[in-house]
């Protein structure tokens, strides 16, 4: 009975959470595990073809004793800590001592070592035939998980599966909304401003704002095709570099410069090894970038750089709004008026690129 009772509490604290993190604390505390410190929920990344390419932690739950959890926002390849992976199962999966189980590799085994974890249980998280995230019960001694302990895990994980889904698909409306509304004032300023340099200088400001991002500009390439000279940009950096004719090279030197050379659009979702490619010093903060092509009539004609101080920053769902951002400012005269949508570019995504310069 205690148990039923338990369960229902948890099952209710669920389905009213507003967040993740609401969701992860309705778990532990509603079915507590005395040895069980910490609780951590790991979103999944896919690159463009479903394949997973690194877990992403988006909220955690500590007992108050021992080591912290991991801080939310903290990314791990699949690649640099292969045992990651071990999380991608469709039934849970357990360890008595992580530190000594022979399926966790080198990698894996020393982040478990710095997180004083030993006796770990990683529950899938499943909406239909698709896993979205992964549950980590964590232990600082080893333990062995008895059925009576997981079993009431096991009964709230598809509730917590579906009500996570729904917060996605929550949030997707809302960056739909923000982008419609945003293009539907970009729209009215290009219909309403002469000044091509105004006009720019508030569709830059509209983006920035409504999406709380770092930094935002907008490039135009030069009658010779051979720089993206900046033309509008956000803030005080922005201000510096438009004083200075902030200029980047056409071709591979950098975001923007590949972006316009290719006609895609750029992406830079996690920086936080390749720091040095950001190297502009009046952008010091920037961790995640996109570089959007703009189009007319099949001819690039500039391009706009999205920053943000986050990692990972950039989701499926921010790519498709704010390439939608950039098609209000199709040219009606090459460089002198923007005003009508722009075609929708194709997008090469990218975790790691070569060292270039920052946007």
């Amino acid at each position: 009975m205690a148990e039923a009772g338990a369960l229902y509490n948890a099952s209710r604290r669920i389905a009213s959470a507003s967040g993740l993190q609401e969701i992860v604390v309705a778990v532990a505390e509603g079915v507590p595990v005395p040895i069980i410190n910490r609780v951590v929920l790991w979103n999944i990344e896919r690159d463009p073809m479903g394949e997973v390419e690194a877990f992403t932690v988006v909220a955690g739950w500590h007992s108050g004793e021992g080591t912290l959890p991991l801080p939310v926002g903290t990314r791990f390849s699949v690649i640099e800590v292969p045992a990651t992976r071990l999380a991608l199962t469709a039934e849970p999966i357990f360890f008595d001592d992580a530190q000594s189980d022979e399926r966790v590799d080198a990698a894996g085994r020393a982040l478990l070592q710095r997180q004083n974890i030993r006796g770990l249980a990683m529950l899938p998280l499943w909406v239909g035939t698709r896993q979205v995230a992964a549950l980590l019960l964590e232990a600082q001694e080893a333990h062995h998980f008895t059925e009576g302990e997981i079993r009431p895990y096991r009964a709230l994980v598809q509730q917590m599966a579906v009500a996570i889904e729904n917060l996605r698909l929550l949030d997707e409306t809302h960056h739909r909304a923000t982008q419609l509304e945003t293009a539907a004032q970009v729209s009215r300023a290009a219909s309403s401003i002469l000044s091509m340099d105004e006009l720019l200088a508030t569709s830059v400001n509209l983006i920035r704002d409504r999406f709380d991002l770092y930094y935002v500009g907008l490039f135009l390439v030069d009658e010779a095709g051979k720089f993206a000279i900046l033309h509008a940009g956000t803030g005080e950096a922005g201000r510096q570099m438009l004083e200075r004719g902030h200029k980047l090279a056409v071709g591979d030197g950098s975001m923007i410069g590949w972006c316009v050379a290719n006609a895609q659009a750029r992406i830079a979702l996690d920086v936080g090894e390749e720091a040095a490619r950001f190297d502009n010093p009046l952008l010091p903060e920037t961790r995640s970038e996109m570089a959007l092509p703009l189009l007319s009539h099949g001819r690039v004609i500039g391009a706009m750089t999205i920053q943000s101080k986050e990692e990972s920053a950039f989701s499926e769902v921010d790519k498709a709004a704010k390439k939608k951002l950039i098609h209000p400012n199709k040219a009606a005269r090459i460089k002198s008026r923007l005003s009508k949508l722009l075609k929708k570019p194709t997008v090469s995504k990218t975790k790691k690129t070569p060292k270039k310069k920052s946007s």
